[in-house]
């Protein structure tokens, strides 16, 4: 067995050995050098980043704030309810949306009939339409049944009312009344009759100093009607009145708070006592 060889005191561990050969260190010296050579390996450990890495910071240090959400899409608007062409009846035309026809033609209900079918926002819906006071009563009613035949659900005719507001008046165009329903017709020279529209007796108001007497006209009206549960009242007049009294004396009657009646029917012409014919 060999002897172990020692270092001596002050030996410069930088140089090599003679012969190329390596110090090799054997007890105290050999547990000081394993001991350096694990202090390096932790040093080197401690320094590398884990694989999942630090929270990143900003360059001033702060944790940086999260991405905002993105805010849900706005629901779309709500679809714009389709509308009805405009109708406006005057002394001399109908219009209707841009297109005109003439009140003296001929046929009015089937013109004007020609202009409102197919058109969006008639059928199954209530039509509206503006009568001038100095139209014809057969142009409203032409206008009316023109209306209900494009297959409108009801209409209201508004016209201005004596106090110089705009009223409406809710028009419906049934095939048959009860015979009890009050009928109301002006005549040409102003008079007013009322009676039952299975026919009876008729109530007759003679002309006022101004025109029809609406104010006895209208109580003619409420007595024909006491008692009877019809919804609607059944009106017309001769052209040479303007469309405006009628419209008044039926706007009267469907105001009164007793009333049973809903709606009124226009008819362009009537007999005094007899049974009113609708057709």
């Amino acid at each position: 067995m060999m002897p172990r060889r020692t270092v001596p005191a002050g030996h410069n561990f930088s140089k090599r050995p003679a012969h190329g050969r390596r110090w090799r260190f054997s007890g105290p010296w050999a547990l000081f050098a394993a001991a350096a050579v694990a202090a390096v390996f932790a040093a080197c450990d401690e320094g590398a980043s884990p694989a999942t890495g630090p929270t990143p910071t900003s360059t001033n240090g702060a944790t940086p704030a999260a991405a905002p959400e993105t805010p849900p899409a706005p629901s779309p608007p709500p679809l714009a309810e389709v509308q009805a062409p405009e109708i406006i009846v005057d002394p001399k035309t109908v219009a209707i949306g841009k297109d005109s026809v003439s009140v003296t033609d001929p046929g009015l209900t089937d013109r004007a009939f020609g202009l409102l079918s197919g058109k969006p926002g008639i059928e199954g819906r209530t039509v509206s339409f503006v009568v001038m006071r100095n139209a014809k009563p057969s142009q409203v009613a032409a206008v009316s049944q023109a209306i209900f035949r494009a297959k409108a659900s009801g209409a209201t005719v508004k016209s201005e009312a004596r106090d110089n507001t705009t009223q409406g008046l809710a028009l419906s165009s049934p095939a048959t009344v009860a015979d009890c329903a009050a009928v109301v017709w002006i005549a040409k020279n102003g008079s007013i009759a009322v009676w039952p529209a299975g026919g009876g007796s008729t109530k007759r108001v003679g002309r006022g100093l101004a025109g029809p007497d609406l104010t006895l006209g209208l109580a003619a009206v409420r007595e024909r009607r006491e008692g009877c549960g019809a919804a609607e009242l059944v009106l017309g007049a001769e052209d040479t009145i303007p469309w405006g009294v009628a419209f008044d004396l039926a706007e009267d009657a469907m105001s009164v708070t007793s009333a049973q009646a809903n709606s009124v029917v226009l008819v362009t012409r009537a007999l005094p006592g007899k049974k009113i014919d609708l057709r």
